[in-house]
């Protein structure tokens, strides 16, 4: 048996398209549906469907193959997700600094004079002004604690699998579904003969 198949290659292809369209859309999506986890649950269920579809209308049965290139492709589309969301996250702040240029050499200048636990808080301040990805993903769950680095970053890694999970278990629904109903519809037209 052949590993790549042409119908198997043409549904990556076309699978990464549509979790790309996806993620461009749930990148976008308004702040108020952007909300932890569910927004990556939704995400991914919605990968899960769109794959199982392409997967039935290509024919393929569902594989390991199969699964572990939906894993990829979906984690693939939900660092996409995180990825845009910084960067708009990241021009937000931009913006900010830019009608305020004085806050940032206010905040050096201030840094430089200060004693060492002011200083760390006043680093802080900065890191908000010129975030970094980790920084995003920290303000991301800031909203339910605060969380020091690695746990913002283990925490959206627990939404991308999530998310990566949910879209396997829907393909192999759907596509073992669509073989069932094939085979039912088989046994049904034998007995009629």
């Amino acid at each position: 048996m052949k590993l790549f198949t042409r119908s198997f290659l043409i549904w990556i292809a076309g699978s990464c398209l549509l979790v790309l369209i996806l993620s461009l859309l749930f990148a976008h999506a308004p702040q108020p549906l952007k909300r932890l986890v569910l927004s990556y649950v939704i995400f991914g269920l919605a990968c899960g469907t769109a794959l199982g579809w392409f997967a039935r209308d290509r024919k393929l049965s569902f594989t390991k193959g199969l699964a572990c290139s939906s894993v990829l492709i979906v984690s693939a589309g939900g660092v996409h997700i995180g990825w845009v969301s910084f960067q708009q996250f990241k021009t937000v702040r931009a913006i900010q600094l830019q009608e305020d240029p004085k806050q940032l050499a206010m905040l050096n200048m201030m840094e430089k004079m200060a004693d060492e636990s002011t200083a760390i808080e006043l680093r802080e301040r900065r890191r908000a002004m010129l975030p970094q990805f980790l920084d995003y993903l920290t303000f991301r769950v800031s909203g339910i604690g605060k969380w020091s680095p690695p746990w913002p970053l283990i925490f959206w890694i627990g939404e991308l699998l999530l998310a990566s999970i949910l879209a396997v278990w829907v393909v192999s629904r759907s596509v073992n579904l669509d073989r069932e109903n094939h085979s039912l519809q088989s046994q049904n037209e034998e007995q009629v003969s």
